[in-house]
């Protein structure tokens, strides 16, 4: 009989993470210790470097910066760049091979120096490192000027990006709100991107149909617009009352047409309005008092269920006349608008009407949850959220773990339920892991506020503030390697069934069993 903790990985996706090579029982009761000492009120301290766990080697050894630690955030919304891959995209962009790529990544990894200082609680000193790597690395590469300019920029926006990786090692509290802060501006910038060329057709091709309307209109055939539109001026040269009153006699408009242009009119007028949202300009090319709105609903921090789901209805229904018009809009353009349909519809059309792939170009709304403050009956309340299938996003901070002697606190023992409750609900994305990992984190909540549902991210910080840095950091690798806490993710957007929607993928060595200890057990024989 064995005693284990344990994770099935017969049905994992991926690969595993990158971990230490000793995984025997004498390996993992030394984890788990060391996971005690960080839970321990009296640990306050950095853990010494000599009593790590041989399996948390690789988180203090700077080579795993290399490949585990996101270094850019691509605009395009592809997975974040390791500093590997860095070197490679950058020698690849500026066509240098051999010696010369050689020596350019040798350049390059000199931001390995800074990264070295996420070891040291002086985060000033990685960013002045890290921008002196940068113009070092601009200034020593032969290349030409306009290369030297791609390669300055590529790198500002690596140093931009690697800035705030310091964040995991010197200011825990705020990881999961740096990381749902810098997806969610990912996520804004790939809608735009999907919509603008959309947007602008739209709005090119009503205002090609209002200019063709107006020539037939009253106004275009009026004596004064008559003279300007073809230059004339003097009364001389034609007769243009005369002409005017032959014109408009031609063509009037009918009571329909006069409302189909109104309509078109304000569909035109709405969709200009919102266009600078979607044309790079963000929420601050918007009118006054529609940015003003939008901001202080996408940014503000909600704490409660109450206040997450009455902002997300409110931003509903702030972009409620963009999408009534865009609606409008590719109805006329198509020329099948019929009053009679659709009227009625329009006139009533709210939030309740907008579809899945609407409510997916809302700015998200997140929920942000801490682990000691989650009830029961709270817990009850944020299931039925979130299996009503509205595109709710929770982020649960976990900062505190079960005792291994079986002690469970209420708040501690409902965190843990949640993710694992929540695997149930069918279409949520749902994901458990630890912020040790960035990759895995920044992948998880850029899935999580891409999918047009609901979704749970479920992160363990470490333990109380109290503790330095690093310890909670190192705690927290603790936790991931000893499978104290698995990390799982459910992807609704894989499609099949439960089986292939889960992953495992992040948890160490899938195959193997980690036994705690052996209990062997017998009769007399």
């Amino acid at each position: 009989m064995k005693s284990m903790l344990r994770v099935s990985g017969e049905d994992a996706i991926g690969e595993s993470a990158p971990t230490g090579a000793d995984r025997s029982p004498r390996a993992l009761v030394d984890l788990l210790r060391f996971f005690e000492l960080g839970r321990a009120s009296d640990a306050a301290d950095h853990h010494e470097l000599s009593l790590l766990p041989v399996a948390l080697a690789p988180y203090r050894d700077a080579s795993r910066l290399k490949t585990s630690y996101p270094l850019l955030l691509p605009a395009d919304g592809s997975p974040p760049l390791t500093m590997d891959e860095l070197n490679s995209r950058i020698c690849e962009a500026l066509g240098v091979e051999g010696d010369e790529r050689r020596r350019l990544e040798q350049l390059v990894a000199r931001f390995e120096l800074a990264l070295r200082q996420l070891e040291r609680e002086e985060p000033g000193d990685f960013v002045a490192l890290a921008a002196e790597a940068r113009a070092s690395v601009v200034a020593a590469a032969r290349v030409d000027d306009e290369k030297r300019g791609a390669l300055s920029g590529t790198l500002q926006q690596a140093v931009a990006t690697a800035v705030p990786v310091g964040t995991l090692l010197f200011d825990t509290p705020r990881v999961v709100e740096h990381l749902t802060q810098q997806i969610a501006a990912a996520h804004r910038r790939r809608v735009a991107g999907e919509l603008v060329t959309e947007l602008d057709e739209l709005i090119e091709r009503l205002e090609s149909w209002l200019a063709a309307d107006f020539a037939q209109s009253a106004e275009a055939m009026s004596p004064d617009h008559l003279k300007v539109s073809l230059g004339t001026k003097s009364d001389d040269e034609f007769d243009a009352d005369a002409l005017s009153s032959l014109l408009r006699g031609a063509r009037e408009r009918t009571p329909e047409q006069q409302r189909r242009h109104a309509r078109i009119e304000e569909a035109h007028a709405t969709l200009l309005k919102w266009a600078p949202l979607f044309r790079g300009a963000g929420v601050e090319g918007l009118p006054a008092e529609l940015a003003g709105r939008l901001k202080s609903l996408v940014r503000a921090k909600h704490g409660d269920l109450a206040a997450a789901l009455g902002a997300e209805r409110e931003l509903e229904e702030l972009f409620v006349p963009f999408f009534r018009a865009r609606r409008i809009a590719r109805l006329e353009i198509d020329d099948v608008y019929r009053e009679h349909a659709f009227d009625a519809y329009f006139a009533s059309f709210g939030a309740d009407q907008l579809d899945p792939s609407e409510r997916r170009l809302c700015p998200p709304v997140v929920l942000t949850l801490r682990s000691e403050a989650l009830t029961t009956t709270g817990l009850g309340a944020l299931m039925k959220a979130l299996g009503a299938g509205r595109p709710l996003n929770i982020v649960l901070e976990i900062s505190a773990l079960d005792r291994l002697d079986g002690a469970k606190e209420q708040a501690t023992a409902t965190a843990l339920d949640f993710a694992r409750m929540a695997l149930l609900l069918p279409g949520v994305f749902v994901f458990q892991g630890s912020y040790s990992e960035p990759l895995a984190l920044h992948a998880a909540f850029a899935d999580a506020l891409n999918w047009p549902g609901p979704s749970l991210v479920a992160v363990f910080t470490g333990f109380e503030a109290q503790q330095s840095a690093p310890s909670r950091y190192l705690t927290a690798a603790a936790a991931l390697e000893s499978r104290v806490l698995p990390t799982f993710v459910r992807r609704p957007q894989a499609g099949g069934g439960w089986a292939e929607q889960l992953s495992l993928a992040g948890n160490p060595h899938l195959e193997e069993q980690l036994s705690v200890e052996e209990l062997a057990l017998g009769g007399e024989e």
